[in-house]
């Protein structure tokens, strides 16, 4: 059996799971634009986090890890290592956001650092 010198189709699997998503994703990227506000404008902002998530794609790929840890590395990029709000609300919106629960009381270091 030979083997074709040329490819000749090329195969896309538009899964439903990323586009049900994807409304999330948008959701948590303009909360964490308004919660960098005070840092730059949210064009800016927007800009950053996608080359962070460019950069990091061939770390880790699409999904949830890659975009939290890019938004991690975009928010000490912006405020100059300013991290503990930061973090604690990355940290705390993933978690209940992606799981549907509210925050634990097992994590007090997450609660009220508002």
């Amino acid at each position: 059996m030979s083997r074709p010198s040329r490819l000749a189709v090329i195969g896309f699997d538009a899964d439903d799971t990323l586009w049900e998503n994807e409304v999330h994703y948008r959701l948590t990227e303009t909360e964490f634009m308004g919660f960098l506000a005070d840092f730059a404008e949210a064009d800016h902002l927007s800009e950053r986090l996608l080359a962070a998530e460019r950069r990091n794609l061939k770390h880790y790929g699409f999904g949830i890890k890659g975009f939290t840890l890019s938004m991690i590395e975009t928010a000490i990029e912006v405020t100059k290592a300013f991290l503990r709000r930061v973090v604690s609300f990355t940290a705390t919106r993933m978690i209940c956001c992606r799981t549907q629960k509210p925050p634990s009381p097992a994590f007090p270091s997450t609660i009220g650092l508002f």
